[in-house]
């Protein structure tokens, strides 16, 4: 049982080539052999007519025998004449025959009835078998014709195995070719299988390793055929799931350290409500203005949690795309000193110089401007409080080839390097100078923002000291599907 599609493919090949091979070589075979004996009945017929005329120009009996000789020798061919009624005059003792058995040559190969046709002016031709030679012969007869009258007739009779000679040949021939052709099949189809099948055992494998969650395998194959778009297809595919892999794994860890954060955020908050109202509740607490602080600080927690509920609200929308963005043209120059307005006062009071920079010609980016308000609110809220009293900071905005640039840079203790890559993480707060009451909520809200505008948002530390952030925002529409008012 043959299970090797390789071995298969080869053995098709294989047998379509020897088939169309035979076929080809064995039928023009038969037909050069039938065109190669009616070429030699046509010979035998053009030498009959020749050696008539002569027997008509000339009479002389020897110079006829002598001409049927040279002709005989020629064709290798018995050249038998005879008289009107049949009787043999002379013949050439070809093929074994001596000349003294012409008579007997004669009766043994010439059919009678063809000796009729041929006495009555007409050519003939025939295969006939000979039991003298115990082989087949061509005979042909041609009758000599002076004035309507058959005076004479020529028998010319070559035996088939000496016709048959070169055919044979040709025979031979065409075996050692059909040979020939099946060694180059062979060849040929143990090429053209191994190159077929080895992108598909290729393709095997990685369907293996995809069956087996493996999605990091891919198909060395590069053609340019059929074979080739369908790796091509397999390539792309292990390569989806591969990333669907990754992001699905990256939103399990980051679900699971979502709870873990929320779960610490809200124990701190939880703990100290129950540990003040027991305490109320057992009437430990007596003193009126004790009770009135506890009953403060139950309140000032319930409303952190409050706000930490809202965050997560506001970011599960934003991120979930729940949270429809209104987008509208904005005027940059216009819209960072509504920001600086409002900032203004609160960095004057803690004693921090604010300094604003508007670099923009056309000066107009589309986006949801109350969004936009709340990043860069977040961004100068973090540099008035991680910059100390008598810093400064920096607040841009620059017009780019293609985009816009906010930057944000303050002249605080800067951010570690090793949590540069993790402040816009949910939850995530830095442990030393930057650390705050807040819940790490605020930067992740500001990235998700800025990414549903379809731009971006980094942080780095300044050289000269302090963090520098910075909003990128495209200067094209981040959807084509938002209705945009007039220009303002």
């Amino acid at each position: 049982m043959i299970n090797s599609l390789k071995l298969k493919f080869w053995l098709a090949l294989v047998l379509l080539v020897v088939a169309a091979t035979s076929s080809i070589l064995w039928t023009t075979t038969i037909y050069m052999g039938q065109k190669y004996f009616s070429q030699q009945q046509e010979n035998l017929f053009r030498a009959g007519e020749k050696l008539a005329e002569y027997i008509v120009a000339e009479r002389d009996i020897e110079k006829i025998f002598h001409q049927m000789e040279i002709m005989g020798s020629y064709l290798n061919a018995n050249i038998t004449l005879t008289d009107a009624v049949g009787r043999v005059i002379i013949c050439t003792g070809r093929a074994g025959f001596p000349q003294n058995s012409c008579q007997m040559w004669a009766a043994d190969i010439i059919p009678q009835e063809l000796v009729k046709n041929l006495l009555s002016g007409k050519k003939v031709a025939v295969r006939v078998e000979s039991k003298l030679l115990k082989q087949d012969v061509l005979f042909t007869g041609v009758p000599v014709v002076l004035q309507d009258r058959v005076l004479f007739a020529i028998l010319l009779q070559a035996p088939v195995k000496e016709i048959s000679g070169n055919f044979f040949e040709l025979i031979k021939i065409n075996i050692f070719s059909t040979i020939i052709g099946i060694i180059l099949a062979t060849i040929l189809a143990f090429w053209l299988s191994t190159s077929i099948t080895k992108p598909l055992v290729q393709i095997k494998t990685a369907a293996q390793k995809i069956a087996n969650r493996d999605f990091s395998h891919r198909i060395s194959y590069q053609g340019k055929d059929e074979l080739g778009d369908i790796v091509q297809t397999i390539n792309q595919m292990a390569a989806q799931l591969e990333k669907y892999i990754i992001a699905y794994n990256k939103r399990e860890q980051n679900r699971r350290e979502f709870l873990a954060n929320v779960s610490h955020e809200l124990r701190t908050p939880l703990t100290i409500i129950q540990g003040y109202t027991e305490a109320l509740l057992d009437g430990i607490v007596t003193d009126e203005k004790i009770r009135e602080e506890h009953l403060k600080n139950i309140l000032q927690e319930a409303e952190r949690l409050k706000a930490m509920a809202n965050e997560l609200l506001d970011l599960a929308s934003i991120e979930e795309g729940r949270e429809k963005l209104k987008f509208e043209k904005i005027d940059l120059a216009n819209f960072a000193q509504d920001c600086f307005n409002a900032f203004k006062t609160q960095f004057f009071e803690k004693g921090i110089e604010l300094e604003l920079e508007v670099n923009v010609q056309d000066g107009k980016v589309v986006g949801d401007r109350s969004k936009l308000l709340r990043v860069v609110g977040n961004l100068l809220s973090n540099a008035l409080k991680f910059t100390p009293a008598g810093g400064k900071v920096k607040f841009e905005v620059i017009e780019g080839e293609k985009d816009y640039q906010i930057h944000v840079k303050d002249s605080g203790p800067g951010i570690p390097e090793q949590d540069l890559e993790k402040i816009f993480e949910r939850f995530y707060k830095v442990d030393k100078a930057r650390s705050s009451k807040g819940f790490g909520l605020g930067l992740a809200i500001t990235k998700s923002i800025v990414e549903a505008h379809g731009g971006q948002i980094f942080a780095r530390n300044n050289p000269e000291g302090g963090a520098k952030f910075t909003v990128v925002l495209p200067k094209l529409p981040p959807s084509a599907d938002n209705d945009l008012p007039n220009d303002q």
